[in-house]
């Protein structure tokens, strides 16, 4: 599960931080029944959500702790971690590496001038290119 809360995301341990320094700092705002999630906005007082059952167009880290929430992706999102993924190649920062396994990418040669495998061309313009091991989408 992870909460939405002041337009961001965040995971459940950072935001049951949020909610112990609201109930500590400002026990006004902690909703009489934060179970009814329709009672209450999430500018003031954290929502939950699934990851798995919705769709977006990135990655989800928490704006806390960066961890990745391990949503699902829009087309659009695919098509936004694919091109990140190719601007960077095959060496990449730990969080995405992380979105690369989740999502099911992984990389080959290509020609960069044209574009045929890179074993398969004469042009040795090798450059690495993100490609879907699954063509879940």
């Amino acid at each position: 599960m992870a909460y939405t809360y002041q337009a961001d995301v965040w995971c459940d341990e950072c935001a049951d931080g949020i909610m112990a320094d609201i109930r500590r700092d400002s026990p006004a705002r902690v909703p009489e029944d934060y179970m009814d999630q329709a009672s209450y906005d999430s500018d003031d007082w954290p929502k939950s959500y699934l990851p798995e059952q919705g769709e977006s167009d990135g990655p989800d880290n928490c704006a806390g702790c960066r961890a990745f929430l391990g949503n699902q992706l829009t087309s659009a999102g695919y098509r936004y971690v694919k091109s990140m993924l190719d601007k960077r190649g095959a060496t990449l920062p730990e969080c995405a590496q992380e979105w690369a396994d989740f999502y099911g990418f992984s990389w080959r040669e290509e020609c960069a001038e044209c574009e045929y495998d890179a074993d398969e061309c004469e042009c040795e313009e090798p450059r690495i290119v993100a490609e879907w091991r699954s063509c879940e989408m």
